[in-house]
């Protein structure tokens, strides 16, 4: 759990900095969260799926084409929640990816344990 939570917290850092940067270049917060969360999922993904949940698979093509799936769905959900919460209720860009980042955090972890389950071995 605690290496999960370091590798999320680079991929959350990576993500909040092209995030805030595009921001900053005039990009709109969704197209900004869509860009930065995807280049966080796909650090996340490669740095977690072998030292975190002990990938013991010989093929991680499929595996992350599942995974690339669910993270095309959930970044646009994402970017549409935080798009929507500028828009409509006026938060600042920053704020409303904060406000949306623990639900994602939540379910990328559960997400994880799931594809990965059966490939895991006892410590």
């Amino acid at each position: 759990m605690v290496r999960f939570a370091a590798v999320s917290g680079i991929g959350w850092i990576l993500d909040f900095c092209i995030f805030t940067v595009l921001v900053d270049q005039g990009f709109a917060p969704g197209l900004a969260n869509a860009v930065g969360a995807g280049a966080a999922v796909v650090w996340v993904f490669f740095s977690s799926v072998r030292r975190i949940f002990r990938y013991g698979g010989t093929s991680m093509r499929s595996r992350f084409l599942i995974y690339a799936l669910y993270q095309a769905l959930m970044i646009a959900a994402a970017s549409l929640a935080v798009e929507s919460l500028v828009r409509v209720t006026g938060t600042d860009a920053l704020l409303a990816k904060v406000l949306v980042t623990p639900l994602t955090f939540l379910a990328n972890f559960f997400f994880m344990g799931w594809l990965t389950k059966h490939e895991n071995r006892p410590t």
